[in-house]
């Protein structure tokens, strides 16, 4: 599996560019970079219910893309020349450069990827689409703290969850921020330094793709926080919002309603926990991650109100009869919502970049290692 370099990989379609071994890797242009950059927005999903793929083994997940984000060094390697120091972090931009050269990179990302895979049958056991759904809030949820009415509080996809667990807005995800963290130590340990923040995003994505959903392609060169926020609270939207609510909270942090309506799409698969016993089904098809969620949105159906409130909205019950209709729309703009919400709030002035490890095999995959 390897990660072309200047964007995702489906913008690397997009932009005609082939997809190539990080050895041979084509040198990235300041547009190229620039213009990847700036497909990421966001968005942020519901609270109050756990999402559940189904146990699915043998996924075949692709190749997967890795974006250099600094403007300073895409220009600087177009130029054909290195900088003579490492660039000034940008806010916003990933760093996958905190992790080495190409190939240090790409070994972060396989042996991250192979040990969330290796780690969901294992933990999981017999509630393995349980454990996989609690994976995928996480990534909703450590990025869905992001603010952009106030600068000052820098959230967003940062690996805050893990400092952020007893949030009320949290509850009901222990059981993946528990995995998460064991991980990221079972990581350390095979001296492959991954942030947590990059862990949870490529950990919500495998989650999808375990569920038949689309396989989404995350980069990396997300650093940490070393402290939770205060304000999950305030950002992450309320079962019980209106239409008008929630669409004023997504497009107040720079999210369109197609976002929205895409990421509110989650609920295709899982049980709510917003509710003390029995948690009820999200829709017909709880391990399944299919369009069904927006079929029985126009027939009146919908665990939350806030489900149902997309249908009372001219402009959001339009993209649900969309999503309805034609499943691979909803899934193109769920991977695409995704993929944005991951690049909210990264790499600004509280986060820190990961000690990268001296000696020894660097981030190569060891299944004993793994707490299972």
């Amino acid at each position: 599996m390897s990660l072309p370099v200047g964007g995702t990989a489906s913008a690397a379609r997009l932009q005609g560019a082939p997809l190539r071994p990080a050895a041979r890797l084509p040198r990235p242009s300041l547009r190229s970079a620039t213009q990847a950059a700036h497909r990421v927005t966001e968005t942020i999903i519901d609270n109050g219910q756990d999402v559940t793929p189904q146990e699915h083994s043998g996924v075949d997940l692709g190749r997967r893309s890795l974006m250099l984000g600094a403007a300073t060094l895409a220009a600087a390697l177009g130029a054909g020349v290195s900088p003579a120091a490492p660039p000034a972090f940008a806010a916003g931009v990933l760093q996958p450069e905190i992790y080495g050269d190409e190939d240090a990179q790409q070994a972060v990302f396989d042996t991250t990827t192979k040990a969330v895979r290796y780690v969901l049958p294992r933990r999981g056991r017999s509630e393995v689409p349980l454990l996989a759904g609690a994976l995928l809030r996480a990534a909703f949820h450590d990025a869905g703290t992001f603010n952009a009415k106030d600068g000052s509080i820098q959230t967003g996809a940062n690996g805050s969850l893990q400092y952020e667990e007893k949030q009320p807005q949290n509850a009901g995800l222990k059981p993946g921020i528990d995995v998460l963290v064991d991980l990221h130590q079972d990581l350390k340990k095979m001296n492959c330094p991954v942030t947590m923040a990059d862990l949870i995003q490529i950990a919500g994505a495998e989650s999808v793709a375990i569920a038949g959903g689309p396989k989404i392609k995350v980069p990396i060169g997300r650093m940490d926080v070393t402290e939770g926020s205060n304000d999950v609270m305030t950002q992450l939207p309320s079962p019980g919002n209106t239409a008008k609510e929630l669409i004023d909270l997504f497009e107040g942090n720079t999210y369109t309603t197609q976002d929205l309506v895409a990421l509110s799409g989650a609920h295709t698969i899982g049980k709510a926990r917003f509710f003390p016993k029995t948690p009820p089904e999200l829709e017909g098809t709880p391990k399944t991650f299919d369009n069904v969620y927006y079929k029985e949105l126009l027939n009146g159906e919908g665990a939350f109100p806030s489900d149902r409130a997309l249908v009372s909205n001219p402009t959001t019950k339009a993209i649900v009869e969309t999503f309805a209709s034609d499943k691979s729309a909803f899934f193109k703009a769920f991977e695409d919502a995704y993929l944005k919400m991951g690049m909210k709030g990264i790499n600004a002035k509280n986060t820190v970049a990961p000690e990268l490890p001296s000696g020894g095999n660097f981030c190569r995959f060891d299944a004993k290692l793994i707490r299972a």
